[in-house]
């Protein structure tokens, strides 16, 4: 969807809501406005409107009490997104206090209009007969109860994002934020929801993978094996294999499988794997503090080269600049070049500072080092003064300097320092 369609995002307010789930839609979707609105020359007014709705337009109440002030009713609005938060109480009741609701929904559906839950919010999508025969997930305290609600709905307990085209799901608060920023980069533009996920996702550390949201739409399809190997790849994209095997495993020849593929997922296989492989890196470019290599090799690729360009061709920016955008902080390949060392030894020479300073006890001062032997010297291209490095190892083995980045600034703000001292010192 183009974003000159985009003109309101519409965020249901029920009794009950978990009030933080709502806010933060609503903070996100009017960043999203904000940031869409520039690039279209609008200056600070917002590119479209961000609105939190019930279904009279009156306040409700929240989980914890607190009132939620509703600006419109849903027969008030044309949405082209509706963001279904999470609540916290008897479905059933909630359904009885709201028979409107699942009619809207379902005309909202009709009308092309994309529909996100977060966590318990699934419950009002799959309840509308949106999820049958689809992907979706919800929190885990809630797993079964929804599995025995709704048996035609593909339950994902072991998914913290799905995309069945139309609907998409969240399992919780934290994984919210990965479907806004997915929603923001389908609705409004790549540019924005790199904007969006550099300054939401700073210091966010996950314990998931959000980089296989964006194939959900592509499992929308009735031949099973093709489905089962979508399946497959997404547990096996780093590894070693030919589609040749996958195919005879499959009990298909290579060339009925190509057509089959690509008539059920309108992608070749070797594409899909690519971007399967591309999107894990994506997320372990902002979330990590692996070097290119490493990932490269962590997704599959030997060839760290073929992997950068193969990388720019998918997202139009090379691994460090994509990195750089979204987090606008050092990345650990970078961190080494600049403290690429020539130790206290040749044969040491070019080892790298290691990140918690181990193996640096018997460093010696300058000038034990050059009356002990007058060859031993410091890189040029890095050129810091070894007591400076022995003292910052001090202040991380005491945990005075507690990350990385710290240690980066100090070593830097220290050498300059003492580089830069008077000759009489």
């Amino acid at each position: 969807m183009p974003n000159s369609t985009l003109r309101q995002v519409a965020i249901l307010a029920t009794e009950h809501t978990i009030s933080s789930t709502l806010t933060q839609a609503k903070d996100f979707f009017y960043m999203a406005s904000l940031n869409t609105g520039r690039q279209q020359g609008l200056g600070l007014a917002p590119g479209f409107d961000t609105l939190i709705v019930s279904t009279d337009g009156k306040p409700v109440t929240s989980f914890s009490g607190d009132p939620i002030i509703a600006q419109a009713s849903i027969d008030e609005i044309e949405p082209q997104l509706i963001i279904l938060p999470a609540f916290w109480a008897d479905f059933d009741s909630l359904q009885q206090s709201y028979p409107q609701l699942l009619p809207w929904l379902r005309q909202q559906y009709q009308r092309g209009v994309l529909i996100g839950a977060v966590a318990t919010g699934a419950f009002w999508l799959a309840a509308a007969g949106l999820l049958d025969g689809k992907e979706a997930t919800t929190y885990w305290r809630f797993h079964d109860e929804f599995a025995r609600r709704f048996p035609a709905v593909d339950l994902r307990r072991d998914k913290h994002l799905t995309d069945a085209g139309q609907s998409l799901c969240a399992a919780g608060i934290s994984s919210g934020r990965d479907l806004f920023v997915h929603l923001a980069e389908r609705l409004c533009s790549p540019e924005v929801s790199r904007t969006l996920a550099r300054d939401v996702f700073y210091e966010v550390q996950r314990s998931y993978t959000p980089g296989v949201i964006g194939f959900g739409g592509q499992k929308m399809h009735q031949d099973m094996a093709i489905l089962q190997i979508q399946q497959w790849l997404e547990q096996h994209f780093a590894e070693k294999f030919r589609f040749e095997d996958v195919a005879s495993r499959h009990g298909m020849s290579i060339r009925n499988f190509m057509r089959r593929f690509h008539q059920a997922t309108g992608d070749k296989p070797l594409h899909y794997l690519q971007r399967l492989r591309i999107e894990t890196a994506k997320t372990l470019l902002v979330t990590g503090n692996q070097s290119i290599k490493t990932i490269s090799y962590d997704i599959g690729y030997d060839d760290a080269s073929f992997f950068a360009r193969l990388f720019r061709q998918h997202t139009g920016l090379r691994p460090m600049p994509f990195a750089a955008r979204i987090c606008k902080r050092p990345r650990l390949s970078r961190v080494s070049a600049r403290l690429r060392f020539c130790a206290v030894s040749p044969e040491t020479r070019g080892t790298a500072f290691p990140a918690d300073g181990s193996g640096y006890a018997g460093i010696q001062t300058p000038a034990a080092r050059r009356r002990t032997d007058p060859e031993r010297h410091l890189c040029r291209d890095d050129q810091l003064d070894v007591a400076v490095v022995e003292l910052v190892t001090r202040l991380i083995k005491r945990r005075a300097i507690s990350s990385l980045a710290t240690f980066i600034c100090s070593t830097l703000a220290i050498s300059t320092a003492w580089n830069t001292r008077p000759s009489s010192m």
